[in-house]
């Protein structure tokens, strides 16, 4: 399985939410970031595993490969933004506008194949998700 960006209570250090959420969990005035425009797909964790799971329990054929994701792409500003709102912080976001080697500009899972053949969709929403993202770092960081 090809699976998205996710998003869960805890992430790799380099992930964009973890990023900004790193920002905001240390009270910086300002989160400095690449580049605005690249667009990803997130899946929240809980909607990854149930993936995996009815992947494991197809039994439609020996080898078939899904893409997994929520099938919408959001730009990284967006994620910023709606990070910082959910977190109810005032803080500044700047960008130093430079693409990253090899940078995938529109990056999104089409997930018709998983929901005809695996009986799978995502069911938390970006904003659930990082709903859920945020008050798991509020809880247990803040």
């Amino acid at each position: 399985m090809l699976i998205s960006s996710y998003t869960c209570d805890s992430s790799h250090t380099t992930h964009i939410v973890w990023v900004i959420v790193k920002g905001l969990i240390h009270y910086l005035q300002e989160i400095e970031l690449m580049d605005p425009e690249p667009r990803r797909d997130f899946l929240y964790i809980s909607d990854a595993v149930e993936a995996y799971v009815k992947a494991g329990q197809y039994t439609g054929s020996d080898f078939e490969v899904f893409n997994i994701g929520s099938g919408v792409s959001y730009s990284v500003d967006s994620i910023a933004i709606r990070i910082i709102d959910s977190w109810g912080q005032d803080v500044k976001v700047s960008y130093h506008h430079q693409k990253r080697r090899a940078e995938i500009a529109d990056v999104v899972a089409g997930t018709k194949k998983a929901k005809e053949k695996l009986g799978w969709e995502p069911k938390v929403d970006l904003a659930e998700g990082l709903s859920r993202y945020v008050e798991w770092y509020k809880r247990n960081l803040g």
